[in-house]
């Protein structure tokens, strides 16, 4: 679905197409009609293509990271791109129904501060860049009703669910560096004469925000990663007490079956005759085993 918005500034105007899902009419409507290369429309709707930022022929290419949650009960996070086309007075951005993204507010804000091309760009950049710090909180919360259930059981399916946290973190971690390098490389392209104070603002606090993403992500990487470690170190620890105390406990009960196994021959054996030789036969193997039990007890296999 496209979205036609014409903006007014105070220097000059520009029309900005959201462009939502595109769908093959799409396609052919922004190739017949506004003249662009199907090329750079390929590079637009593709959703692996990694974030950066080029001018080529005289379209500018930006496309930026941000994290989706598509599944809200596994609470699972992606990267997808949101893709900038500039094309003389003319903006298309191609985004996905995930990213929620509130045009009126965001028109509203960037004509307030300085109705530009730039200025719309980096006023949604800045919501995108916020939206990962969102989503790390969104993940701490997740690890700690997690850490709250391993204190109690460990299980798979907790052990699951963190591996699906530290995975979601990773992907979030490799998108921040990527969209700071994408900012590095449009401060380097665009010189001090081109952006205005308000568009150099805008970009130093995206930056900031990026950064300040970029620490709290490698933080809750770390301390996931410490959990996760913790928790197979406990799950392996109670494996070795369970396989300690059933190999404890087979060898002494294999003292009784030995004993009875001896005595079930038809062979001559001591204290097998008499009328009380099963009291003497019982009473010797509940000797023997606690012998071995005391045994145990001093080596402390349990």
């Amino acid at each position: 679905m496209i979205t036609k918005h014409i903006i007014e500034g105070k220097r000059n105007s520009f029309t900005w197409f959201d462009v939502c899902d595109i769908t093959d009419e799409d396609k052919n409507n922004l190739i017949e009609n506004h003249e662009l290369n199907p090329r750079h429309i390929a590079y637009a709707t593709d959703k692996h293509e990694r974030a950066r930022y080029d001018q080529q022929e005289n379209i500018e290419i930006l496309i930026y990271n941000l994290p989706v949650k598509k599944n809200v009960d596994t609470n699972n996070f992606v990267l997808e791109p949101i893709t900038f086309l500039v094309k003389k007075n003319t903006v298309f951005t191609f985004r996905s129904k995930f990213l929620d993204l509130d045009t009126a507010k965001t028109i509203a804000k960037a004509t307030h501060l300085d109705a530009s091309i730039k200025t719309l760009i980096l006023t949604i950049l800045y919501q995108v860049t916020i939206c990962f710090q969102d989503a790390i909180d969104n993940l701490n919360l997740t690890r700690d009703r997690y850490l709250n259930n391993l204190k109690h059981k460990i299980s798979n399916q907790n052990l699951i669910q963190l591996s699906n946290v530290e995975r979601s973190l990773v992907y979030i971690a490799s998108g921040i560096k990527t969209n700071l390098l994408v900012l590095e490389n449009i401060t380097e392209n665009q010189s001090s004469q081109e952006l205005s104070q308000t568009e150099k603002k805008l970009l130093h606090n995206i930056s900031i925000e990026a950064h300040q993403a970029e620490q709290t992500v490698e933080i809750a990487l770390e301390v996931t990663e410490r959990i996760s470690a913790t928790s197979n170190n406990l799950l392996n620890n109670n494996l070795n007490d369970v396989m300690r105390f059933l190999t404890v406990w087979s060898l002494v009960l294999t003292i009784p079956t030995i004993i009875t196994g001896f005595y079930g021959m038809n062979v001559v054996l001591p204290f097998a005759k008499g009328s009380i030789a099963w009291v003497n036969i019982t009473f010797a193997t509940i000797i023997m085993i606690i012998i071995l039990v005391i045994f145990f007890k001093i080596r402390r296999f349990f």
